[in-house]
């Protein structure tokens, strides 16, 4: 494990590393509740590809966040967060290499 010196070092360190979008939590929700993409799927009443998109990496849908919300009562705003930190990295990460 990393030590540092600071609170900065310890920042910059963090801010190099790439934010998860929501997805990521998601689907580590789901394991840690022992939930598979398909039966999840019935209850939110969407097909099990759309869920292991979101895993993968899809963007968040309004329609997702709030049917997430509603049927396990994860945060919608939290999981908005995550996704603008992710979309934020990534536009950063581009425009400084253009």
């Amino acid at each position: 494990m990393e030590s540092y010196n600071s609170i900065r070092e310890l920042r910059e360190s963090l801010s190099n590393k790439p934010p998860e979008p929501a997805g990521k939590y998601i689907k580590d929700y789901f394991l840690k509740h022992k939930l598979s993409a398909l039966s999840t799927s019935k209850k939110l009443n969407c097909s099990a590809s759309t869920l292991t998109r979101l895993f993968c990496g899809a963007a968040l849908t309004v329609d997702m966040a709030s049917k997430l919300e509603k049927e396990f009562n994860i945060d919608s705003a939290l999981l908005f967060r995550l996704e603008a930190n992710a979309n934020t990295f990534k536009a950063k990460q581009k425009s400084s290499s253009i």
